[in-house]
């Protein structure tokens, strides 16, 4: 009664918002009608009559079923097989010929489990619903991910989520393949929520599907369908949802600060690489004071785009070095470059700026410690103090071949100027052992 029970998003906030705002996308594309009337398609004979002996004869007919309830052409496929010899890393293939039909192909190893086969399918199906109609290139940073929630749009969810964890997909040539695994792009719990902002929109009462899930996609699935019932914190209109519920950029209002979903997108949507108008600014002001890291760090983030950055904003900025979450203080330590303050800077808490960082080079998060590393070195001369404490995590990023290093490395030299003369002159800052590491790394940045 007093909010103790109430239900809670199951996904981050970072993945609640992808997966709406690419719900939307698809509803704007194929239409609303399609994706929220279409079947719910289950492992049941009422929807795979057919027997299935696993053998390649019955791939033709499976086929036609998954691409019927999908919305496309049978006819327009060359359905062929190959061996895990031919391409162990892929459990199925999407090409398109210049010339002639494209071609999804099956691997025979999985042909004996039907739900496998079907969820094979009905992603390479996606790949040419996407990209055969040119709503992608397969270029975009998420194309696998669009790919992958595709199927769960149009109704085919269940066989996604039962065949795999999490799954495996890439692009070679003209080439898309997939492979259930255990590491990739869209969990099962992901999918599930996807389901279940599919019911609600559909303005179901119930999860008729989430029966035939496993644990973890079953109960995100029927928790992301309650919270959404609850709160109607969704980015789609529900009532309307050829018609996308998502708020306006300016003139700001103040509304998009309550559901935090709603405040990241308005966010997301600013990182466009124009600059902030002052109303943008103040709004920003208001996300830096939230308590979700996320939308600590995309407001940080579309900071960049602002300038100059007015010093109330530096202030707060400088204040999340200090946050509990590691990734905002990487994020705020990333931009203190931009921030245009001097190392001896006083924060609004009393502590020089350049203590904070020095106190950040021993983080426990090695992201962390480079970032402020670069916020050090962008100090020059006046973060020398700094250096005998950088030169530990170059050691540590040579000694691994991080891509750490390089970064670690510019950093000292807008410090100290030529690294290996300010080493040479000075000994005492490091011990023996690690300065032959030290020059080994100089030896090999060397011209060839």
């Amino acid at each position: 009664m007093f909010g103790w029970f109430a239900p809670t998003c199951p996904v981050d906030l970072i993945s609640k918002v992808w997966v709406e705002r690419r719900l939307s996308w698809l509803i704007e594309r194929f239409g609303a009608d399609r994706i929220l009337n279409a079947p719910r398609v289950l492992p049941t004979n009422e929807f795979f009559p057919e027997t299935y002996n696993g053998i390649p004869e019955d791939l033709p007919v499976l086929f036609a079923r998954v691409c019927h309830y999908m919305g496309a052409d049978p006819s327009r496929f060359r359905l062929e097989r190959f061996t895990e010899s031919e391409r162990p890393e892929a459990l199925g293939m999407y090409y398109e010929a210049e010339q002639g039909s494209p071609t999804i192909s099956i691997k025979d190893e999985i042909l004996a489990d039907q739900e496998s086969v079907i969820a094979v399918m009905a992603h390479e199906i996606a790949h040419d619903l996407l990209l055969g109609s040119k709503l992608l290139n397969g270029d975009e940073e998420d194309h696998e991910q669009l790919t992958d929630l595709l199927p769960v749009a149009l109704g085919m969810g269940t066989f996604h989520c039962n065949t795999a964890i999490k799954q495996k997909s890439g692009i070679e040539g003209q080439i898309s393949y997939w492979q259930i695994s255990k590491s990739g792009y869209l969990t099962a719990s992901l999918c599930g929520y996807a389901m279940g902002v599919i019911e609600y929109l559909r303005q179901s009462k119930t999860t008729p599907s989430a029966k035939y899930l496993g644990i973890d996609a079953s109960e995100a699935m029927r928790s992301g369908f309650r919270y959404l019932q609850k709160s109607g914190d969704c980015l789609i209109d529900r009532h309307h949802p050829e018609r996308i519920d998502l708020p306006q950029l300016e003139p700001i209002d103040p509304g998009i600060h309550g559901f935090a979903s709603r405040c990241l997108y308005v966010l997301q949507n600013w990182n466009d690489g124009k600059s902030l108008s002052p109303a943008q600014v103040a709004a920003v002001q208001i996300c830096l004071a939230r308590k979700e890291p996320a939308i600590q760090c995309t407001a940080i983030l579309v900071l960049t785009q602002s300038q100059p950055i007015p010093e109330s904003v530096a202030e707060q900025i400088l204040e999340k070095l200090l946050s509990s979450d590691p990734t905002v203080r990487e994020f705020a330590a990333i931009i203190i470059p931009r921030l245009g303050l001097p190392a001896n800077h006083i924060t609004r808490i009393g502590d020089p700026l350049v203590e904070i960082l020095l106190n950040l080079l021993k983080d426990p998060s090695t992201s962390v410690a480079v970032a402020a590393a670069h916020a050090l070195g962008s100090f020059g001369p006046d973060a020398l103090v700094a250096v005998p404490r950088i030169l530990p995590l170059l050691v540590a990023a040579s000694a691994r071949l991080s891509p750490d290093s390089e970064s670690l490395f510019e950093s000292l030299e807008l410090i100290v100027g030529n690294l290996q003369q300010y080493l040479n002159e000075n000994p005492e800052v490091i011990g023996s052992g690690h300065r032959e590491l030290i020059f080994d790394f100089l030896r090999a940045r060397e011209p060839q």
